[in-house]
């Protein structure tokens, strides 16, 4: 028996009885039940919380490997919602494309993740996060849509420049709007896709 199955079986039934859901609901119901180790998880610290959050996210793709090969249900696993739903194959095979299901069923990353490691996660989760608001605003301060390429970006900075130069009569204010938006957009196009 693996020691995993009691959470994968606790899981399987709550999701019949509570076919869609939410992943807090779902460590809360697996710690007020006892299931171990969800009881030992203090989430108030990143690394609990990761744990917690890892180990659900595990047992919850076994789950679905194992709904998808009996052909009895589909899991839809997301960040925001947890959904369980009859077996169809059109279902099967939207549930099974997800990008982020051979990390989670990799039990390794539960094991080795360091607290630092999983501080960094969350940084940085948060810088994309804010850097996505911060984004809008530029893309809107240089009339931009949010498909704009590095090139269209200097456009639009070069021909507001001319408009809002203090040498040209602009605004100091608005100018330096300007340049910080260039320089956000710049830097999110030539490193990652936001």
């Amino acid at each position: 028996m693996d020691i995993l199955d009691p959470i994968i079986k606790a899981l399987d039934d709550y999701t019949l009885a509570h076919p869609v859901s939410r992943e807090h609901d779902m460590i809360k119901w697996l710690s007020a039940q006892g299931i171990s180790p969800f009881p030992q998880f203090d989430l108030k610290y990143s690394r609990s919380l990761f744990s917690a959050h890892f180990l659900l996210k595990h047992c919850l793709y076994q789950l679905q490997r194992s709904g998808l090969k009996t052909e009895s249900f589909v899991l839809f696993i997301s960040s925001i919602r947890i959904t369980r739903q009859p077996y169809y194959p059109w279902a099967a095979a939207t549930a099974s494309h997800d990008p982020v299901r051979e990390y989670y069923l990799n039990i390794d990353h539960y094991f080795e993740t360091t607290e630092q490691e999983v501080n960094d996660l969350l940084d940085g989760f948060w810088q994309r996060f804010l850097l996505r608001d911060d984004k809008a605003q530029a893309l809107a301060v240089l009339e931009l849509d949010s498909e704009a390429s590095i090139k269209e970006i200097m456009g639009a900075y070069r021909r507001l420049a001319q408009i809002h130069h203090p040498d040209k009569g602009g605004a100091v204010a608005d100018f330096l709007r300007i340049q910080a938006a260039r320089d956000l957009l710049a830097g999110a196009t030539k490193g990652r896709q936001l």
